[in-house]
């Protein structure tokens, strides 16, 4: 969109990505943008202001509350002075996180609790929620907090979300799907009690690998990556399986048990909706797990983001939630294609489609092909490079009908025989 010009008129404007444009234009530095789109749409033009405030509200809220988060000295008085609208919750989230991560004392020792769960430390965090390493006192173990920030705890929708993820995740074991131990909510804050994957994340696992070319990633390298191998060992610990060492073959075997899980879910009317690396945990005795159902959705109940609503990490969405497809439309099939995309990336240390912009990436996955992953690493046997198209095919009718025949192709190309679910002679696609 060039400076001061709007859009094309139509009858029926896309406001969401209208918006996304106008917003996209005023971050550059285009302060005339929104007032030439609302004359362009005057019918429209008070709902369009209207969703561009509330969009940057919540921009500005999400940089405050991450910064409140991790300690930053933080003008609360200006923050409200720009968007008084904001004010009750950010004074109520800076209010309820002091309250979580005040210490108490025992013995002569500062700690902090929650309930019965003395917090130990933080090991990660995301969009709902923050995860502590904790020990749960009575049984004396140690476990994944998972604790809902105070802003969203403010949410209706977000709690009612995390309350979702957690009974999705105690409806069934399974020994690739992390365990859920307990969950409740004391003093207004919610979390989630997990099995600790003593371990790393696929993200992890392939930050570790980046700038090491293909052929120089088995041995060692590898088996640092996935944190079996200390930096200061020279042989990874007793029992470890040769294929831990060997680049291609772990990748296939890792994401192989993460397909397994999503085909039990899937055969449960669950469907994840964000298989990304960061969801995905690799063990120390090489077991990978899925992790965040925050996203899920239950075929079997009401879905919890309005229709046509976009959710999900951009660079792993499918097709059909990248167009803000109907409910009916992403299936198990959607899953898939996100598993596709993350074992692309392991194999090639790359994600098939980047962008300036959220907007950008989901344009590309609507319109675009990948660049086969052999052309990026040519360890990648032909025969693997066209699983993984068969996964991320855009039409969900030529992509795997299920997790469990992706993971079938995984095990053949594994023992060396041609996989018999994805298009032996289907040659490679143009990368447009």
């Amino acid at each position: 969109m060039e400076s001061g010009a709007g859009p094309t008129p139509s009858a029926e404007p896309d406001l969401a990505r209208l918006v996304e444009q106008v917003l996209v234009a005023l971050d550059a530095g285009d302060a005339t943008v929104l007032e030439s789109v609302c004359r362009t749409y005057p019918a429209r033009a008070d709902e369009i202001r209207a969703r561009v405030r509330a969009e940057q509200a919540e921009r500005a809220l999400a940089r405050l509350l991450t910064r409140i988060e991790a300690g930053d000295p933080v003008a609360i008085d200006e923050a409200v002075r720009e968007h008084p609208e904001l004010e009750p919750r950010i004074r109520a989230y800076r209010s309820a996180l002091r309250r979580i991560d005040a210490p108490i004392r025992h013995g002569d020792v500062a700690i902090k609790r929650l309930g019965d769960y003395e917090i130990l430390r933080e090991i990660g965090r995301g969009g709902m929620g923050v995860v502590k390493l904790a020990r749960q006192a009575r049984l004396n173990r140690v476990v994944a907090l998972k604790i809902l920030p105070p802003g969203l705890a403010l949410d209706d929708d977000s709690v009612r979300r995390f309350t979702q993820e957690a009974q999705l995740a105690a409806s069934f074991r399974h020994p690739h799907i992390v365990a859920l131990h307990d969950f409740g909510e004391i003093d207004g804050t919610y979390f989630i009690a997990m099995e600790y994957i003593e371990g790393r994340s696929l993200h992890a696992v392939i930050s570790a690998l980046s700038g090491i070319p293909p052929e120089q990633r088995d041995g060692a390298a590898m088996l640092r990556a996935l944190g079996v191998l200390d930096d200061a060992a020279t042989e990874p610990p007793p029992g470890t399986p040769a294929w831990a060492s060997r680049h291609i073959e772990s990748s296939c075997r890792i994401v192989r048990q993460i397909a397994d899980a999503l085909h039990a879910a899937h055969e449960r009317g669950i469907i994840h909706r964000d298989v990304k690396p960061s969801n995905i945990l690799v063990g120390r005795d090489l077991r990978a797990v899925l992790t965040d159902f925050g996203l899920a959705r239950d075929e079997g109940l009401p879905g919890l983001s309005r229709e046509g609503t976009f959710v999900g990490t951009a660079y792993y969405v499918s097709p059909q939630q990248a167009a803000g497809a109907r409910r009916a439309t992403v299936d198990r099939r959607t899953d898939v294609y996100s598993l596709g995309v993350t074992l692309y990336e392991l194999l090639t240390l790359r994600r098939p489609f980047e962008g300036a912009s959220t907007r950008e990436v989901l344009d590309k996955i609507l319109s675009k092909s990948p660049v086969p992953p052999r052309r990026v690493n040519p360890q990648i046997s032909q025969d693997l490079s066209k699983i993984v198209l068969r996964a991320m095919e855009r039409d969900p009718e030529r992509r795997y009908a299920t997790a469990a025949e992706l993971a079938q192709d995984l095990d053949s190309v594994l023992a060396m025989q041609a996989p018999s679910h994805a298009l032996s002679s289907r040659p490679d696609p143009p990368s447009s």
